[in-house]
């Protein structure tokens, strides 16, 4: 089954990988890596079946970005998105069994889009990349991005507030401008999915469900141009390329 497969299904991910891996470490452990993947795409696709007795409180998640504020044309930069999850106002404490699981989403470039070249798939972040996502222009689209318990070869990292994903923008020569960043929605859904696996009561937070927020903060980055001299070299090292092929 593929990702895309899954879009319409509640995303009650990894936390179905891990009570499966907690029953079936051992033999999973014996399978290549690839079918261990398939399986733990397979595992997605589980309805939820009744929401949260923990609903009753205030769930927020919030997400942001760290970038230069400043970059120079022709320069590829990198930008890491966080996230922290709150009950009542109060960062949760994160710990086994308790902790950030998954996002499903995509990233948006825009405003100067003059000073925009390329963005790259996820690079960095969260071990288990179950989809690093399709750069289509200005997008990168439908990441899918997570950890679990019981994993073999993989570590969950208990920080809240997380660094979940970072993925790198390359800027165009001899432009200037202020790029956007944007986190967005994946094919789909009308949110970004975050979900985090609350253990005490054996059950998921979700932005997909009622009464779960999110803010998203967008990031600017300004696009200055380079010094004289480092554009002729740029663009004379374009040129050498171009020739090669």
């Amino acid at each position: 089954m593929g990702l895309s497969n899954l879009v319409d299904t509640p995303r009650k991910l990894l936390h179905d990988i891990d009570r499966t891996l907690r029953t079936q470490v051992k033999t999973l452990g014996d399978e290549p890596m690839g079918h261990r993947v398939a399986q733990l795409a397979v595992l997605a696709a589980v309805p939820i079946l009744a929401p949260s007795p923990a609903q009753a409180q205030e769930h927020m998640f919030h997400a942001w970005f760290e970038a230069p504020e400043t970059v120079t044309a022709g320069e590829s930069f990198q930008v890491w998105l966080w996230v922290t999850y709150e009950v009542d106002g109060v960062a949760a404490p994160a710990r086994p069994e308790y902790y950030f699981a998954e996002i499903f989403g995509s990233i948006q470039v825009g405003g100067a889009l003059q000073a925009f070249e390329s963005i790259s798939p996820v690079l960095d972040g969260l071990d288990l990349r179950l989809d690093s996502g399709t750069p289509n222009g200005p997008w990168l689209r439908d990441f899918l991005i997570g950890q679990g318990e019981g994993l073999p070869g993989f570590e969950v990292d208990y920080g809240n507030p997380l660094r979940i994903i970072m993925f790198e923008i390359t800027t165009a020569v001899s432009t200037r401008g202020v790029l956007d960043v944007y986190l967005r929605s994946p094919s789909g859904l009308d949110i970004p999915s975050l979900a985090w696996w609350d253990g005490d009561n054996n059950d998921w937070i979700m932005t997909t469900q009622p009464g779960v927020g999110l803010i998203s903060e967008p990031m600017s980055v300004r696009v200055i141009p380079a010094p004289a001299g480092v554009v002729v070299f740029a663009l004379a090292s374009l040129g050498v390329a171009r020739r090669r092929r």
